[in-house]
């Protein structure tokens, strides 16, 4: 096991976080966050609530065996392992030895150099709330999950999004839209009988000055404006239609809310989330949108992180049980079991109980 300043590079190297390397982390960050698509749609709602959810059910693993090597995974290492797999699709974490006990250190930046064989080379980052440190690691030294990678760069992962640019600039889009409409004044107007007529002279301010200002500043209050429906002077009076008060505010296009909504089941597809689990279903459909998602998902997933927490912690039986999530099952499980071992079936009872997870 290599750790952070121990073995297989010089030691960590100290900065201030408003020095070099710190403005190269930023820079890098924003430029990423402008043309890398795992972190394009890094603030839509319907992405938040998919890494949400993987990291609520990684923080409810149970991790075994419970040994020195393994008591660094903690409920809260583990949610940001899965939390970073959805939204960035990769997480990194430098292995280091503390006072005798392993310790994991995430990285905010890191970058991958080498050859075809491993190992390779890990230049990484690590902020802490006044100071950065930076370092050179071996791949023994650091534990890098993928949720997924293309064959053209297997060392960097792609998350959900990243393998639909598409729809994630639609998403973008969509938001964007729909913010900067809903960030228009709101309130309402009110006309009143009494108004100017003819250009402002020069030199004079102009009377509606102020109700630009007004209207500017609505935040669901009531402004005043003329009216020139009573005419010029003495001129007649003003209808009653006129003193009805209009609201001025956001007009969303229901095409545009329906659609937003539709790209949003497109992430929780991407995700491996059913749809069924986060739109308005009777019981037993979430039941079996929780089981599928389940078992197609979330298990999977945590088979992933923990092949590679087996293999850089070199804890060869480490695994990570969601039998917790599970026990909402039951039920399922139990009408599995006894078609295994009904009447007509030949199944030996110990082999129906693991197979249908009861055991």
């Amino acid at each position: 096991m290599t750790s952070l300043g121990i073995a297989g590079g010089p030691s960590p190297e100290t900065r201030q976080s408003i020095g070099y390397t710190g403005l190269l982390v930023n820079a890098l960050e924003q430029s990423l966050g402008a043309t890398d698509a795992n972190n394009l749609a890094g603030a839509i709602a319907a992405l938040e609530a998919c890494a949400g959810a993987y990291g609520r059910a990684f923080a409810a693993a149970t991790v075994t065996p419970t040994n020195a090597r393994t008591r660094p995974l903690t409920p809260t290492l583990l949610a940001s392992i899965a939390r970073r797999l959805i939204r960035r699709g990769e997480s990194c974490h430098v292995i280091d030895v503390d006072r005798g006990r392993v310790v994991l250190h995430e990285a905010s930046w890191w970058d991958v150099t080498g050859g075809v064989r491993r190992p390779w080379t890990y230049r990484v980052t690590l902020t802490g709330p006044s100071e950065t440190e930076s370092s050179r690691v071996s791949s023994e030294g650091v534990v890098h999950c993928l949720y997924s990678f293309s064959e053209q760069q297997p060392w960097r992962g792609v998350s959900p999004m990243g393998w639909s640019p598409t729809t994630t600039r639609l998403i973008e889009r969509l938001e964007r839209s729909i913010a900067d409409e809903a960030g228009t004044p709101t309130g309402q107007l009110l006309a009143l009988p009494e108004g100017h007529g003819g250009d402002v002279p020069d030199g004079e301010p102009d009377p509606l000055d102020a109700l630009r200002s007004d209207l500017a500043k609505l935040r669901g209050g009531l402004a005043m404006l003329e009216t020139t429906a009573a005419g010029w002077g003495d001129k007649g009076g003003a209808p009653m239609a006129d003193w009805r008060p209009r609201r001025l505010g956001p007009d969303v296009p229901a095409s545009s809310a329906e659609l937003r909504t539709g790209a949003a089941l497109s992430v929780y597809a991407a995700c491996g989330i059913p749809a069924p689990l986060v739109v308005d279903t009777d019981g037993t459909a979430q039941r079996e949108a929780f089981r599928r998602w389940l078992h197609a998902s979330v298990q999977p997933l945590g088979e992933i992180v923990a092949g590679e927490l087996r293999e850089k912690l070199d804890a060869p039986d480490l695994m990570l049980d969601f039998a917790a999530l599970r026990a909402s099952d039951v039920a399922s499980k139990a009408r599995a079991w006894r078609s295994l071992v009904g009447r007509d079936a030949t199944m030996p009872d110990a082999d129906a109980r693991q197979l249908a997870g009861l055991s």
